[in-house]
């Protein structure tokens, strides 16, 4: 599915850098935070009507103490692109605690809204813009689906995971003091890096999410699935 892609400029960030990025370039704002935060700071530049506020931990699965992003986050987030696309507006902040992975998420997944055949340019974009960035792989999922792409989406995620693996060992270290161990795990299976080269559990929840994925968009692990 495409929709209206306009604007082209967005960009990520922590939300300590908002007061000092946000300038004329951004007319929208979408901010990513834990439950628990009480309030979010909105510069007077930014309209209400053109500020989401989505508020969920930044989990892979489901959790009985914490907020997991779910469906009506994500397609908020596509519609935050598509009503900014039709206002013709210059760009977006989208900022959440670190700037690394729930906004990373949400700009890819508002790039992901140009179609298919500009899906192999989402994520290097992302790197381009957030060097450090390692996409919430939930949020990533459940966009794949509700853009109707069949698992691409998530293939050019796996790829980018392995960009990382190789190129920043430092973000790979974070990500697994996180509980992320399974979206690292699900990588090295693919990228030539020995799973046993990254000490994370087996079997986990998450990795085996991550496996019914893969079966459901017709994904050989033994191979990358694009053949």
């Amino acid at each position: 599915m495409t929709r209206n892609t306009a604007p082209a400029s967005y960009e990520v960030c922590s939300l300590e850098e908002v007061a000092s990025i946000l300038d004329a370039r951004h007319s929208g704002l979408l901010s990513i935070v834990d439950p628990d935060i009480a309030n979010v700071f909105r510069p007077a530049a930014i309209h209400v009507d053109r500020h989401l506020f989505l508020r969920f931990h930044d989990l892979i699965e489901p959790d009985d103490t914490m907020v997991a992003p779910q469906e009506r986050d994500i397609a908020a987030i596509l519609q935050f692109g598509d009503r900014l696309g039709e206002e013709g507006s210059q760009g977006a902040l989208i900022p959440c605690h670190m700037g690394v992975s729930r906004s990373t998420a949400a700009l890819a997944i508002l790039l992901a809204r140009s179609g298919p055949e500009r899906l192999a340019r989402v994520f290097p974009q992302v790197v381009q813009r957030k060097p450090q960035a390692w996409r919430n792989s939930r949020m990533i999922d459940m966009a794949d689906r509700l853009l109707g792409l069949n698992g691409r989406l998530m293939r050019q995620l796996r790829h980018l995971y392995q960009h990382q693996l190789v190129h920043r060992s430092d973000v790979v270290e974070i990500i697994r003091r996180y509980g992320r161990d399974a979206e690292v795990r699900w990588a090295a299976l693919f990228g030539g890096v020995s799973p046993n080269h990254w000490k994370g559990r087996r079997g986990s929840v998450s990795e085996t999410r991550l496996a019914r994925m893969d079966k459901r968009n017709g994904v050989d692990r033994q191979g990358d699935g694009t053949g």
